[in-house]
């Protein structure tokens, strides 16, 4: 048997440690029998086709550290044997079918560091006995189930906690609790989705550990702390669109703001009711990858300086506000650039016409604004230079006041381009 694909023995007593059955296509159900490989330390049948319940002999393993069981078809309860295991360090049981509550009452994993259910049919609540539970979680997954009423305010008390992923399920409440605050280490924060009120608190925008916060797509309220930036020194991405936030887009008073955003990559605060100019800061942030601050009230120009600041901008999204002036002609230096949105604004002056240069460019739309082509030619000379973008799917330019004649050089637009709307 030890010398069968991805068993691992022990070399003094010839016993199985370890399964790594991942990704054999395997079918079936899993044998109760399983109890009797006591050495076992490691579970891995993720990625297969395994259906039926999860036998809860394993629970009886007492030297099991890691059960991996991702993407198959087992279906039942979670057996309660299986969180009572004082060795147990890594339990995945996510994609599957199982249903049922999660068993914390009365459960005791005291080495346990990664809990993933994400992607089943779990319900009920998640009671604060929970944490007496996962003393020592490190990453907390459940993500995609039907669990319901309020965000524990126990999770704060999980100081070890690094990974926390709650979205898409039905934990709504007023608040977020203000107790969130205290984890100290969190790095990723996920919880979209899944309705949740009331404002964002502040305690965690002093989580100096951050890199990642989501709560995109719930019904948050109120505004963001004005030093939101310089607590936050690893963030690469915040994401809140789709909430109901208000106020303008805080810029902090440090002013060495730049530096404690030199990690961001992605920016996203779309589809709320923020105001006035964005703040200049924002353009400075070199590492910058995605900006999305479409479906606001936003104002004022942009920066002409935009494509030298943000040269690693992939995608740009401010459509649907009231943003004005000309677009800069430097933005063909962000050459990174795959994504322009700026529609529905009232941009005005003429269309760059280096835009050429954004080889990778894949989506331009510009449409619903006050834009002209190129005021010493009857030609939109423009046009002629989009047809370098070889990449390019979408042109969306109806609605502005293109008095000119289409360039002769239209017709070498790639075949990748699907769709061009020059309607006025």
């Amino acid at each position: 048997m030890c010398q069968w694909v991805g068993v691992s023995c022990s070399a003094r007593h010839g016993r199985v440690t370890a399964l790594n059955l991942s990704n054999m296509r395997l079918q079936g159900i899993i044998s109760p029998h399983l109890e009797n490989l006591s050495f076992l330390i490691s579970l891995n049948i993720s990625f297969n086709n395994f259906h039926g319940p999860l036998p809860k002999e394993l629970g009886k393993l007492p030297r099991l550290k890691r059960i991996t069981v991702y993407h198959n078809s087992f279906s039942g309860i979670i057996p309660h044997s299986l969180f009572n295991m004082s060795k147990l360090e890594i339990m995945d049981l996510g994609d599957n079918l199982i249903e049922g509550s999660v068993p914390f009452e009365g459960g005791q994993l005291p080495s346990l560091k990664q809990l993933s259910v994400e992607y089943n049919r779990l319900s009920g609540s998640l009671p604060n006995v929970m944490c007496k539970c996962l003393q020592k979680v490190e990453t907390l997954s459940f993500v995609n189930n039907t669990f319901v009423g309020t965000i524990p305010r126990c999770i704060g008390s999980l100081t070890k906690l690094k990974d926390l992923y709650l979205s898409s399920n039905n934990l709504t409440g007023d608040h977020i609790p203000q107790e969130l605050g205290n984890l100290v280490e969190l790095e990723i924060l996920v919880m979209m989705k899944m309705g949740v009120g009331g404002p964002i608190p502040f305690s965690i925008f002093n989580i100096s550990s951050l890199k990642i916060i989501k709560l995109h797509g719930n019904n948050l309220v109120g505004s963001l702390p004005v030093d939101i930036c310089y607590h936050l020194p690893l963030l690469q991405g915040i994401y809140l669109g789709e909430n109901k936030l208000t106020g303008g887009i805080p810029k902090s008073k440090i002013p060495s703001e730049v530096g404690h955003l030199q990690n961001m990559e992605a920016l996203v605060l779309v589809s709320n009711n923020l105001t006035n100019n964005i703040p200049s800061s924002i353009f400075n942030i070199s590492t910058l990858k995605a900006l999305s601050l479409s479906e606001n009230q936003l104002t004022g120009n942009l920066p002409s300086s935009i494509g030298h600041t943000l040269s690693n901008l992939e995608e740009i999204y401010l459509s649907n506000n009231q943003l004005s002036g000309p677009i800069p002609g430097s933005i063909s230096n962000a050459f990174k650039l795959s994504l322009i949105d700026f529609g529905e604004n009232s941009f005005t002056g003429i269309i760059p016409t280096n835009l050429g240069n954004l080889r990778s460019l894949e989506w331009l739309s510009l449409g619903s604004n006050d834009l002209a082509g190129e005021s010493s030619s009857q030609e939109l000379t423009f046009l002629s230079s989009l047809t370098n973008c070889w990449n390019l799917r979408l042109l969306q330019l109806a609605y502005n006041p293109l008095n000119g004649t289409l360039p002769s050089s239209i017709g070498n637009f790639s075949s990748a381009l699907e769709i061009i709307n020059l309607i006025h």
